[in-house]
């Protein structure tokens, strides 16, 4: 058996899912280092860790350590961190764009007043959304880094 990991340079838009190399958290990592220049230590994480109360709640225990604050309403680069499906944990992330959903060099092909929402969900392609609705309902944290601009 052998494993394989995705390295360099990916577009944001329509890379596949894997979990722990391509992820919500990694597509979230990937525009902070291109959008403003914030790198991120890479850590292991096991597929399913929300799953179980027993395990960490990787988002919520460990925001602050990586530079992000809490805050009540999102700005461009803040990220949004939801609870999706069941779970024990929230387990999701996205970067939230405003009524801005471009990506330099990347054709988002979204339109529309927004907000816009870069995500990666589990085993799809990642994805600009409209945040609203559903995504908003499923909304725990909105974190903001302190080099936000």
């Amino acid at each position: 058996m052998r494993t394989i990991t995705p390295t360099g340079s990916t577009p944001l838009l329509k890379r596949p899912f894997v979990h722990g190399a391509w992820d919500c958290w990694q597509v979230c990592a990937d525009w902070y280092a291109r959008e403003w220049g914030v790198e991120f230590e890479t850590f292991q994480r096991d597929d399913g860790w929300w799953e179980s109360a027993e395990n960490a709640s990787l988002y919520e225990q460990h925001y602050e350590a990586a530079g992000f604050v809490r805050v009540d309403r999102p700005q461009r680069g803040d990220m949004i961190v939801m609870q999706v499906g069941r779970t024990a944990h929230p387990n999701h992330a996205g970067i939230y764009l405003g009524t801005d959903p471009s990506l330099p060099g990347e054709d988002s092909g979204v339109f529309g007043p927004g907000p816009f929402l870069l995500h990666h969900l589990y085993g799809r392609p990642s994805e600009i959304i409209v945040y609203g609705g559903p995504w908003h309902d499923r909304t725990r944290l909105i974190l903001r880094h302190k080099h936000a601009r």
